[in-house]
């Protein structure tokens, strides 16, 4: 299992958030609770977003390890293409 966890600064880190847990909810079970959280369950990794009023925090937990840049890569495309107006870096970090 791998854990990593990225910050993004922007003033619509909520309406992000909804919008990825909207998208993927067709495919995967996703809850909303507390109402700045979204917690997706992908099938081999799980993927919890949270909002701010300028920042979008996201932690991916991973299992097998080496999926672990698939799924960074995957989340944060997915979250740019919503976010095309900005200009939105999503520096990883793993957890040791």
């Amino acid at each position: 299992m791998s854990i990593s966890r990225a910050t993004g600064a922007t003033p619509n880190a909520e309406s992000y958030m909804r919008k990825l847990g909207q998208h993927w909810s067709y495919e995967y079970p996703v809850t909303f609770e507390p109402a700045d959280t979204c917690t997706i369950r992908l099938a081999h990794a799980v993927c919890q977003l949270h909002a701010t009023p300028d920042e979008l925090k996201i932690e991916v937990t991973v299992d097998p390890a080496e999926d672990q840049v698939r799924i960074e890569g995957v989340v944060e495309r997915h979250i740019k293409r919503f976010g095309f107006r900005e200009e939105l870096q999503f520096p990883w970090q793993r957890a040791a």
